[in-house]
């Protein structure tokens, strides 16, 4: 009796941590390399791919007139190629090309543009903790933003958060400079200077885009990010764990773009974004949350006068994961947030439900998403009007 009770827990911990296409996360790896048969270059070069699907059907409703109106769209929420190039031990370079959003709603086939482009160079003057990027590589606005699109528990991140990656550096991307590391994986920083952001993703309040930036001065900032428990450091930001190891992490980050000189009005404001992280996960269970600070924010560029105040944001989200039964893992997630602070109106709330199956990890993986999204007057497009947007969304991912 006692032989098979230890073999029926043998059997289940294997079983627990199989997925059902095959591995997954153990040996995630992405891309599969080129090899150099005559051995004429001193690179090595890898390739790869990422595919993430969406299909939804929306349901907005104006809250003043309960008048409803439906819209059901399918396209490609991420495509990716991905290179790196190995030169030596320390170097690298790493790069993707994209088109994002290929068929959504009218949005027609887009463009393929350039992602991440970045130089990483491991150990300057031979210190383990003090790393360099350099050029277009993602200044750490956000966790969620900073963590790979393919680690994310779900494919659109928290519209507060899409907001903060264009704040201060445009798509948290724009040519920059890091000194990065860590002190034993206890201790994680980031300081940063670069480009600063565009006038097609400067928004106000109301999402209304300024006409153009005359003028802005560099970008610069930093985030420290700290892991204060002995056996719970985080040795890979990411959002998908799988039910193996834990974590516990908490970090703040304040970044700022100042003289951003535009010409709806005339006007003037100096940008900057406090972050807060905290993060955790114990084997099955994974949490994390965000908050957000705006200062110099934009009410109205189509207003006489500009009004410029405070905004703030933050959600939370939980998951936890089955990995003893087709690691299906149910997952929750809250947002509140409040475009100009200063004025009744302009809140914005979300609440997502669902359920991943992660067939082989990050490799292969679907969702069934319940989305319900309550916008404010000053923020729905029926003008005076708020408006609620229940969404049905089934995703899939490949990444290979």
């Amino acid at each position: 009796m006692r032989l098979l009770l230890i073999c029926f827990l043998l059997v289940t911990k294997m079983y627990a941590q199989s997925f059902d296409y095959g591995d997954g996360e153990s040996s995630f790896g992405w891309g599969v390399p080129v090899k150099d048969l005559k051995k004429k270059s001193d690179m090595e070069l890898k390739l790869g791919f990422r595919l993430q699907t969406d299909m939804r059907y929306t349901n907005q409703k104006n809250e003043t007139t309960e008048a409803n109106e439906t819209l059901a769209d399918s396209y490609l929420r991420r495509l990716r190629f991905q290179f790196q190039g190995k030169f030596q031990e320390n170097i690298k370079f790493y790069m993707d090309i994209r088109n994002d959003k290929v068929n959504q709603e009218d949005e027609g086939d887009g463009e393929f543009t350039v992602g991440d482009a970045f130089i990483h160079v491991k150990g300057l003057g031979g210190k383990k903790w003090l790393n360099l990027k350099a050029f277009r590589a993602k200044v750490d606005v956000s966790r969620t933003q900073t963590v790979s699109s393919s680690r994310l528990i779900h494919h659109d991140r928290p519209y507060v958060t899409d907001y903060a990656a264009e704040y201060v550096s445009a798509g948290r991307r724009a040519t920059n400079f890091q000194l990065i590391g860590d002190f034993d994986k206890k201790i994680h920083y980031q300081a940063v200077f670069g480009d600063g952001i565009v006038s097609s993703k400067f928004k106000d309040a109301k999402g209304t885009k300024a006409s153009s930036i005359e003028r802005q001065n560099f970008m610069i900032g930093g985030k420290i990010k700290f892991s204060p428990f002995a056996g719970w450091e985080e040795k890979k930001v990411k959002e998908t764990y799988f039910g193996v190891g834990k974590h516990f992490t908490v970090g703040i980050g304040h970044f700022m773009t100042n003289g951003i000189e535009f010409n709806n009005g005339g006007g003037e404001v100096d940008h900057a974004l406090t972050n807060v992280e905290l993060s955790a996960h114990y084997h099955n269970w994974a949490f994390q949350a965000e908050y957000f600070k705006f200062d110099d924010m934009i009410e109205d560029f189509g207003a006489g006068s500009l009004n410029i105040g405070e905004s703030s944001g933050y959600y939370m989200q939980a998951e936890y994961v089955f990995s003893n039964f087709h690691h299906i893992a149910p997952v929750i997630r809250y947002e509140s947030w409040d475009k100009f602070e200063d004025i009744d109106g302009y809140v914005q709330n979300s609440t997502l439900v669902g359920l991943s199956y992660y067939m082989k990890g990050n490799k292969m993986k679907m969702g069934l998403f319940l989305q319900q999204d309550e916008l404010e007057k000053n923020i729905a497009s029926s003008a005076g009007a708020s408006r609620t947007d229940s969404i049905v969304k089934f995703t899939t991912q490949f990444h290979y």
